[in-house]
């Protein structure tokens, strides 16, 4: 007999057996184990469905995307120790933000910089599949590593001379 639990009017006389019919716990709780084996043992690699637009998240990112985005902060960590040598043989830092936490503490200016650039590259992986001006984030992050890495050319010429 199937009876409509969601259309009955539960009252202080409806027998508990209709308000609870689970026999088993939720399955929806969220937990670290759930969030763990998602990030290590998860599937979706890429799109579901052939017609959904290209704004959905992942569990797998890949391994061109790992590289680009370890090697932008292994880059960023470079960028800091050519930025003090150069600071060091009289060069000047035009990023007024970045001048001004290197004058007040140069610990501060490497926490900063390592943490933005983290939390900026966290951010940017899992949003791989949006579009920004019609280009994939993914895309945009691998542009970002060849900037950076012109970047790191450019200052290792200049301490050169």
């Amino acid at each position: 007999m199937y009876m409509d639990i969601a259309a009955t009017k539960i009252t202080e006389h409806t027998p508990t057996s209709l308000i609870e019919c689970r026999q088993h716990p939720d399955r929806r709780c969220h937990s670290w184990r759930a969030i763990a084996y998602g990030a290590c043992c998860g599937r979706r690699r890429g799109d579901r469905r052939q017609d959904a637009l290209k704004r959905q998240y992942v569990d797998i990112y890949g391994l061109p995307l790992f590289i680009s985005s370890l090697g932008i902060f292994i880059l960023c960590c470079l960028d800091a120790y050519f930025t003090l040598e150069l600071l060091g043989i009289g060069a000047k830092e035009i990023n007024p933000f970045m001048d001004r936490l290197l004058r007040e503490d140069v610990a501060l200016f490497l926490n900063v910089k390592f943490t933005f650039t983290a939390i900026s590259l966290l951010f940017l992986v899992l949003h791989k599949n949006f579009l920004l001006y019609r280009l994939k984030i993914e895309f945009i992050i691998h542009m970002c590593f060849g900037a950076y890495l012109s970047l790191i050319l450019y200052e290792m010429t200049l301490l050169s001379f």
